[in-house]
């Protein structure tokens, strides 16, 4: 599994998808900021979503914001990372010298440490641009950490049934019922445990396809 997870570190870092994956929830949220401070008065610091809430209040919006955007991305590279390897089946030889889960895992674990180290980032870029951070920080980032599981292991899972670049968009919509997890705190508690059962489920079909494809 270590040597499978040095292979995606290496590819990303070569082809840059890492940088774009990790950097780009915090470009789209920086974005938001600049872009809503611009319209409600001009560019001045701090910035925020809503001139009349309290910045606490603007950094839990844009958190909110940034928390789907580090999903969605997590989501993207759990499909995109082995992506090329899936279509030209090249991925069989990771499967001859790894069981399919083995693979699946350092997929997901892979994808789910970007979708998280994206939100950590993007978390620090709105602290910085709204001056304070989004209350319950702690629970929020378990809340993201777990989210980010499920999230990539929904990209592993669509792209194990078909490597095209037009599933995306339907790995990104499946994640849909993940939200919750985020915006709302009083079913995150029970989301926590549901979610991680979910994601080891999907994980072993993932795996069970990537199998099944590699052979053929």
């Amino acid at each position: 599994m270590i040597a499978v997870l040095h292979y995606a570190f290496l590819k990303s870092t070569r082809d840059r998808s890492l940088a774009v994956f990790l950097l780009g929830p915090a470009l789209v949220i920086a974005a938001s900021l600049l872009g809503a401070t611009i319209a409600q008065g001009g560019p001045i610091y701090p910035l925020h979503m809503s001139r009349q809430m309290s910045a606490t209040q603007n950094a839990e919006m844009a958190a909110l914001v940034l928390a789907f955007f580090a999903m969605m991305f997590g989501t993207v590279a759990g499909f995109w990372i082995f992506r090329t390897e899936v279509a030209t089946k090249t991925i069989g030889s990771f499967l001859m010298a790894r069981r399919p889960i083995a693979v699946s895992l350092a997929q997901v674990t892979f994808a789910a440490a970007i979708g998280f180290g994206a939100w950590v980032l993007g978390t620090i870029t709105v602290a910085l641009l709204t001056s304070a951070l989004p209350p319950a920080i702690g629970w929020f980032a378990v809340g993201v950490a777990v989210a980010s599981i499920a999230a990539a292991s929904i990209g592993a899972l669509v792209v194990t049934i078909s490597p095209q670049p037009a599933m995306m968009p339907w790995a990104i919509l499946v994640c849909t019922p993940l939200l919750p997890l985020l915006v709302n705190p009083a079913v995150r508690p029970k989301l926590l445990y549901v979610v991680p059962a979910v994601a080891i489920l999907v994980i072993a079909v993932s795996a069970f396809l990537l199998e099944r494809r590699w052979a053929s």
